[in-house]
């Protein structure tokens, strides 16, 4: 596809090295003529200096025969601009990122009436997922697949672990309706074998359904609720967080150093405490209590913050900490500092357009995507796809399918009906499929085919 991107910032320049690497024709708009050289150094794209809501520019762009028009500037305002022009120049297609809570309360109705592809809002993507941590205790991070009917957990070795030297095939007899899909461990994924075991501080990703999980739960322990959280930080991941929890009967206490963001949430959220302070003073932290929470989120705008912060609760006896952290090259150095659930509104964001270009580009082919998660720093991901009758594999057994070195088929889903696959089974017309796959670049099943 010929994809014209506007922006240099985190989010443009991963979609910029994600897309360029999956084989589409990026064009790249940026005001910035130094960020757009190194760019266009870095990755096989070519490049147009201007401000991308400027109908010349994007002349000069070529919008007018793109496939796919992606504004992600760091102004909502810039980017709806963009992408109205582009509309009406004749890109097929129109994605805009916007942050703006105010805005992103109507977007079903601003992309409608504005010609708009897809809206994307990293941080109430961020909020999701910081709610989805949450209903999961002992779960690091969490991601649904089949509407809902299969869970996919991020769950950590500790010293304590029932299943620590335990191998792979054990683990599946133990456990026969889960699957480890992913094994990370000082920041590298690999997708596992039978023989791989579960060592102390490793990072694993299984799949099932939640009765399965919560018997796993139960054998590792920790909390089976979480009932107060304290969050640090009062920007726009935490009034999406708030909102998501108007009704619950958790006790959340918020801290903030702007005095007008605070009067602001105190005043829209009168059933949260919102206190007035710096929340990266240890001494207010104790004051606070922090020691009698069951979660601590580290929400601030300066990651090394928030890796602090966590780190700091963590040694004051806090069982869960959820932490945001931007920039990629923060995350090794988090993981291996032992901070325990990420999330980083950059990646939500670009997994949510990238999933996007991607079911566009395929629509007419073998299967289209209807979930995919990108584990975090890495090329590893999971993919659901639908099954069209035009995939090449079709009813044939899974040991005789000639899959690229670094697939696995994790699940089947049919007829509601959840599959863990043996070599015997088979992928049928109207499946939908979960791929793990260490490759980042396959599109549609039969990308997942040797020689494909």
């Amino acid at each position: 596809m010929d994809i014209v991107i506007v922006g240099a910032g985190k989010m443009g320049q991963e979609l910029c090295r994600s897309l360029a690497d999956e084989g589409h024709n990026i064009t790249l708009i940026e005001k910035n003529a130094e960020i757009l050289q190194l760019l266009l150094e870095t990755y096989d794209i070519t490049g147009v200096l201007g401000n991308g809501s400027f109908y010349e520019v994007q002349t000069q762009a070529n919008v007018n025969t793109c496939d796919m028009f992606i504004a992600v500037t760091e102004q909502d305002e810039v980017n709806i601009i963009s992408c109205v022009i582009a509309n009406r120049m004749g890109a097929k297609y129109t994605v805009a990122r916007i942050r703006t809570p105010e805005y992103a309360e109507h977007l079903d109705f601003s992309s409608k009436s504005l010609g708009i592809s897809l809206m994307v809002n990293p941080e109430r993507e961020s909020a999701r997922e910081v709610f989805r941590t949450l209903q999961f205790p002992a779960a690091l991070s969490v991601e649904s697949f089949a509407n809902g009917q299969v869970s996919m957990v991020e769950l950590l070795v500790t010293e304590t672990s029932p299943i620590l030297g335990m191998n792979l095939i054990a683990f599946r007899k133990r456990y026969p309706g889960l699957i480890t899909a992913i094994i990370q461990e000082n920041d590298r994924s690999v997708i596992p074998s039978g023989e791989t075991t579960f060592k102390v501080g490793q990072h694993f990703y299984v799949l099932g359904e939640h009765k399965d999980l919560r018997r796993l739960y139960a054998d590792l322990g920790g909390l089976s609720r979480i009932k107060s959280v304290l969050i640090v930080g009062g920007g726009r991941i935490a009034r999406y967080v708030l909102d998501m929890h108007r009704k619950t009967s958790k006790h959340i206490k918020l801290i903030e150093s702007n005095e007008l963001i605070a009067n602001d949430l105190a005043e829209e959220f009168p059933n949260i405490e919102v206190i007035l302070g710096d929340g990266t003073d240890q001494a207010l932290l104790k004051e606070e209590n922090i020691n009698h929470y069951d979660c601590l989120l580290a929400l601030t705008g300066i990651d090394e913050e928030n890796i602090i912060l966590s780190m700091f609760a963590a040694s004051e006896g806090v069982p869960r900490t959820i932490t945001k952290v931007n920039r990629f090259a923060l995350l090794p150095i988090a993981f291996s500092v032992g901070v325990q659930s990420m999330i980083t509104p950059v990646n939500l964001g670009a997994t949510a357009i990238i999933r996007y270009v991607r079911s566009i580009s395929n629509a007419s082919q073998s299967s289209s995507i209807e979930a995919l998660y990108r584990v975090r720093n890495s090329t590893v991901e999971i993919m659901q796809c639908f099954a069209r009758s035009t995939f090449q594999a079709i009813d044939i057994p899974l040991s005789d399918v000639n899959f690229r070195d670094g697939v696995l088929i994790a699940l089947i889903v049919r007829n509601h009906t959840i599959i863990i696959p043996s070599g015997s089974d088979t992928i049928q017309t109207g499946d939908h499929v979960l791929v793990v796959s260490n490759h980042g670049i396959a599109t549609e099943l039969n990308g997942f085919l040797r020689g494909k």
